[in-house]
């Protein structure tokens, strides 16, 4: 009896798994010359990527730091949900991300008014991205550049388990009970031998 308790102790703690997304921080770095880039770097937060090798859509990116030169075109560089989405795809592999294609804006109007915009792109190794302002079709401030990474944050297991590690551990304390029942019905429990 004891040892099977031990048994299903053991079963229960190396079979169960926390279900979790992943989370990703990113850096921007401009790297390309011209009067409308701002030069510095963009950080933010992607949240809610899955290590399954798929793409899936990101739950929320947020953008943590921009440069000082994007800030009078427009206030709202900082959006943790954007007006339009036009692209929003990430895949993760073995904790890297491996290909994205995000873009997305502050759903501006005419194509004479300014508008902020935002982009992530990569297919392998490389990517690229940009977080600016648009004058219709034309840059008027732009952070933009082909120095783009990604680093995956470490985040602690949830506390909750996941269905099936409970499923498995009732079915075990049940089969622990059942062979408990048994072997007192049959004499065979744990004590002294009778007289």
């Amino acid at each position: 009896m004891i040892r099977a308790a031990y048994f299903a102790f053991a079963l229960i703690c190396f079979s169960s798994g926390y279900a979790r997304a992943d989370n990703f921080t990113f850096s921007l770095t401009d790297n390309v010359t011209g009067t409308v880039n701002v030069t510095g770097t963009v950080t933010g937060e992607i949240f809610g990527m899955f290590n399954d090798g798929a793409p899936h859509a990101a739950t929320s990116i947020v953008i943590a730091s921009y440069p000082a030169g994007l800030v009078p075109f427009d206030s709202n560089l900082t959006p943790t949900s954007w007006d339009t989405q036009f692209s929003n795809s990430f895949t993760e592999s073995s904790g890297v991300i491996t290909a994205v294609f995000f873009l997305a804006s502050d759903g501006c109007g005419p194509p004479s008014t300014l508008c902020s915009e935002f982009g992530l792109d990569m297919i392998g190794s490389s990517g690229s991205g940009v977080l600016g302002v648009l004058n219709g079709e034309i840059w008027s401030r732009a952070v933009q550049g082909d120095v783009l990474t990604f680093k995956l944050v470490p985040a602690p297991p949830s506390a909750v388990p996941e269905p099936s590690a409970v499923y498995l551990l009732l079915t075990v304390l049940g089969v622990v009970a059942i062979v408990a029942r048994r072997r007192h019905a049959q004499g065979l429990a744990v004590g002294p031998p009778p007289e």
